[in-house]
């Protein structure tokens, strides 16, 4: 949020349109990279387990960058979605940065398992400086959008380097693991590629088909505009969700499941202070963007305050929720959260879509859109909430 005045006078509309489509490919593929058994290492039997399970996320994650390349590689020769109009070499940008989200996401849960949150602290202040600080750097090269991703790349590295130092180690003492060990591993824990890393997609397509979707309809211009009206108000939502989110997924286990009847009621109860956190952040920020948006960015983004003032009450809505769904990670029907992922994807596309089919405007169509998402995370709540009844929990035993 600091720096994007500086980028805005750096990088016009249709770069930041061209970058937003690579985010948007990025945010659905590194979901799958590792299969999702890095959720699984917070819950992993022992730390021996919990290695073994980081070991085998990070096998998986070579193949399935490579998969993710081949498949933007397909979206950009075929023009499919806006992608035409990034280069088809850009793919091996995609097989890099998908690599390296999906380790630091790795990483990052081995950190969860051991309630390390300065760690984790420590690395997305070294990732959000380099990811900030590299395209200012690159901007007298003239690259346009290979600017702005020189920054995605140097963050992800540096995010790395902060959470490895103490996983690293222990991985070159793990020694070499009988291939038969990890099968075993991959079939006990065979939920989370089968159940939450579909589940997991239908999430990240929610929010990665909305920049593609906007390019597509109203031009890579309005897909500028668009993306930096959604890095803006997303920002804070990232850090509540991505921080809370995390300190609520290390407390479910040992501390709300000695008592299986309070769960619900302390998942409930974290959705109203993130609801009470969110408006008091949002509701000032949909205020006076409006106003300040052009003095702040520049002329060409005049539309960017209010697009954000837009999107402020459904980010509210999606901050309060985004943290305790991961209470699904210990209900008995996980499979409850496809519903709550279809409906997240459908309900806002659709709206979208059928707003620039009735040729209706960008910013209309985006008033469209945000009461979609809203609509639809309401819903969300509403699955959370069913499946974390006591009925509705896996027996686990606390030691």
């Amino acid at each position: 949020m600091v720096v994007s005045p500086i980028w805005s006078r750096l990088y016009n509309p249709a770069a930041f349109g061209q970058y937003g489509l690579v985010l948007s490919f990025l945010s659905a593929a590194t979901v799958a990279v590792s299969l999702r058994f890095e959720y699984a290492i917070p819950i992993a039997a022992d730390e021996g387990e919990a290695l073994e399970l980081v070991l085998l996320a990070l096998i998986s994650s070579i193949p399935m960058s490579l998969l993710a390349g081949a498949i933007f590689l397909t979206l950009s020769l075929r023009g499919l979605f806006g992608f035409g109009a990034l280069a088809p070499l850009a793919a091996l940008l995609i097989v890099s940065s998908v690599l390296l989200s999906g380790t630091f996401s790795i990483f990052r849960y081995w950190h969860v398992r051991h309630s390390d949150f300065r760690e984790i602290g420590r690395s997305l202040v070294a990732q959000g400086f380099a990811r900030a600080l590299t395209p200012i750097l690159f901007s007298p090269l003239n690259w346009g959008w290979l600017g702005l991703m020189g920054g995605e790349i140097s963050g992800r590295t540096f995010g790395i380097r902060s959470l490895g130092r103490q996983v690293i180690p222990l991985l070159m003492r793990l020694g070499r693991v009988d291939k038969s060990r990890l099968g075993r591993l991959s079939r006990k824990y065979r939920q989370y590629p089968l159940v939450f890393l579909p589940s997991s997609m239908l999430d990240a397509l929610s929010g990665a088909l909305i920049v593609p979707v906007v390019v597509a309809c109203y031009g890579l211009t309005a897909g500028g505009e668009f993306l930096l009206a959604q890095q803006i108000v997303s920002a804070p939502s990232a850090l509540i969700c991505n921080s809370l989110g995390d300190v609520f997924h290390a407390q479910l286990i040992p501390g709300t499941r000695k008592n299986p009847v309070e769960l619900p009621k302390f998942v409930l109860r974290t959705a109203l202070r993130l609801l009470a956190i969110a408006t008091a952040v949002y509701i000032p920020v949909a205020c006076v963007a409006p106003w300040v948006a052009a003095p702040i960015f520049g002329a060409p983004w005049a539309r960017v305050g209010l697009f954000v003032a837009i999107l402020a009450p459904s980010t509210i809505i999606t901050t309060m929720v985004s943290p305790i769904s991961r209470a699904i990670f210990v209900s008995k029907i996980p499979q409850i959260k496809l519903l709550a992922d279809v409906v997240k994807l459908v309900l806002p596309v659709l709206a979208l879509v059928g707003a620039a089919h009735a040729e209706i405007s960008l910013t209309r169509g985006l008033m469209w859109y945000s009461g979609m998402v809203i609509v639809s995370y309401l819903i969300y709540l509403a699955i959370v909430l069913v499946s974390v009844r006591p009925a509705n929990q896996l027996p686990v035993v606390v030691s």
